[in-house]
C-alpha cells in the first residue's frame, strides 16, 4: 500500500475473483495498511457466482460467497464489493429479474442486520 501511495495512486481493488483467499485477520491487516496510506479499497467477488441459477445449491453457495466478501470488505473498511450476479440460463427475463430481486433483497437485509458499511456494486 505504501508503494501505491508513493506512485500517486489512492485506490486498490482486492481481488477475490478466483476465490476468497483472506480471513478476517488478513482483512484487518489490509485495512490497517490502507488506512495508514490513505488508500480507498474495494473488493471484487469471485466471477463464478450465479444468484439466479435453477439449482438452489448454486444460489445458496453464491449468496454465501457474497456475504463472506461483504464481511471481509467491512473488516478491511472497503467501500464496495463489486460482483457479477449471474446469468439467465434457461430462465426468461421476467423470472430471472424476480429471482435476482429476491436474492438481492436477502443480501441487502443481511448487510443491514450486520450493520456492515460496505455497499454492493
Amino acid at each position: 500500500m505504501a508503494y501505491l501511495k508513493q506512485i500517486g495512486l489512492n485506490a486498490m481493488e482486492i481481488e477475490f475473483v478466483r476465490g476468497i483467499w483472506a480471513n478476517e485477520k488478513t482483512a484487518e491487516k489490509i485495512g490497517e495498511k490502507a488506512e495508514e496510506n490513505n488508500i480507498f479499497l474495494s473488493v471484487h467477488a469471485p466471477y463464478y457466482l450465479n444468484l439466479i441459477s435453477e439449482k438452489k445449491n448454486i444460489v445458496n453457495k453464491s449468496k454465501s460467497v457474497i456475504l463472506t466478501c461483504l464481511k471481509l470488505a467491512d473488516v478491511m473498511k472497503a467501500h464496495y464489493v463489486v460482483f457479477h450476479p449471474g446469468f439467465y440460463g434457461k430462465l426468461d427475463k421476467k423470472e430471472a429479474y424476480t429471482r435476482m430481486k429476491n436474492v438481492l433483497q436477502e443480501i441487502s437485509d443481511a448487510i443491514a442486520d450486520n450493520s456492515w458499511r460496505v455497499k454492493l456494486a
